[in-house]
């Protein structure tokens, strides 16, 4: 141990660094106990107000920032979190373009009143889009067919009219209108022609658009057709029914008899036979297919070319029988066709052909010879 007269003096400068070297040593005790105090003290009341505050409050939501809702990126959000609205963002970005020399940009949706229209105004980014759309609506709009109101005038409903008609496609005039063209070879009668007009007038009348009644015409000729196909069938059906009963009542002056029927119609009653022979019964079949017509006329034949024929071999006959045949066979197909001008023709010539095979005989069933 060290005696006073060695001892060695103590400067403030030394004080200072023990002071300072005690104070190091209470630190890292300090430390260590406060570590342990800290430790158990902190946890003790830490459940004990974590206990509390949770049992007193729960589990509190926070209503979401402003930016929240709005912003998807992130980095954004963590930018705009600075502020706490969007206001103070906004003054804060004016100030900064101000500094930098660009232009302040303004909410111009800020300045709308109406909730509605302001609404409304959030579909748009600018006003100049705003300017674009509307436009874009004009230009639809002038070309829009807007009907007229109660009170317009009779020129605004004219045109209005006229304005419709074209975008429907109605013809300018009912003579505009095409109807279905009549079956190769067949003429219309004045009848006819006169209804297609009448149609015509009204279609226009109507305003009804060009493609809509040329379907209308189409269907009704197809079904006028599907008739027609119809009735010819069943009148077809009745003449061949007509034949079969006079074939076996007359046998083998069967077509003799039926060619002298027809002469003797034509000889009756002149130039209405053609009308005569599409006179139709109740039934709706025709007269001339009738058997009891048939029947008539063939016995008035007979008694009308009584002693006016020469007698025939058996030979010429059944020659003169052959082109008969063969001329009524071509007369049905151009009458199926719709070729009458031909088939009156060959009709003629059947009648010259079989003039020559009609004898003095009378008609069996007339009342005479029965074989």
């Amino acid at each position: 141990m060290a005696d006073a007269g060695s001892a060695v003096a103590v400067t403030s400068e030394d004080l200072d660094l023990l002071s300072a070297l005690d104070i190091g040593e209470g630190e890292e005790k300090g430390e260590e106990k406060g570590e342990e105090k800290g430790e158990e003290k902190g946890e003790e009341k830490g459940e004990e107000k974590g206990e509390e505050k949770g049992e007193e409050k729960g589990e509190e939501k926070k209503d979401p920032k402003w930016f929240e809702e709005g912003i998807d990126d992130l980095n954004l959000r963590k930018f705009a979190s600075g502020f706490e609205t969007q206001d103070a963002l906004m003054e804060t970005m004016s100030g900064l373009q101000k500094a930098l020399g660009v232009e302040s940009v303004k909410d111009w949706r800020k300045d709308i009143e109406d909730e509605q229209l302001k609404e409304h105004a959030g579909r748009f980014t600018s006003p100049a889009d705003v300017v674009k759309h509307h436009l874009e609506l004009r230009q639809k709009l002038s070309s829009a067919l807007i009907p007229p109101s109660k009170g317009a005038s009779k020129e605004d409903k004219e045109v209005f009219a006229s304005r419709l008609s074209k975008m429907l496609g109605v013809p300018e005039k009912p003579e505009d209108y095409e109807f279905p063209a009549p079956a190769k070879g067949v003429e219309l009668t004045y009848n006819e022609k006169k209804s297609r007009e009448d149609w015509a007038g009204f279609f226009h009348q109507i305003h009804l658009p060009k493609p809509m009644a040329s379907a209308i015409l189409n269907r009704f000729s197809e079904e006028l057709v599907e008739g027609n196909t119809a009735i010819k069938e069943a009148d077809d059906r009745f003449a061949e029914e007509s034949t079969a009963t006079l074939e076996a009542e007359w046998g083998d002056d069967y077509e003799v008899n039926r060619t002298v029927a027809t002469r003797a119609g034509r000889e009756l009653f002149g130039d209405e036979f053609d009308n005569v022979m599409q006179a139709e019964l109740s039934n709706g079949h025709l007269l001339m297919d009738s058997t009891f017509m048939l029947r008539a006329l063939a016995r008035i034949g007979r008694e009308m070319s009584e002693g006016s024929m020469d007698v025939m071999t058996e030979n010429e006959r059944e020659t003169i029988d052959d082109q008969v045949k063969d001329v009524r066979k071509r007369a049905g197909e151009a009458k199926d066709s719709g070729d009458t001008r031909l088939a009156n023709k060959l009709f003629k010539q059947e009648q010259e052909l079989i003039t020559k095979v009609v004898g003095k005989k009378p008609i069996v069933g007339g009342g005479g010879r029965t074989a």
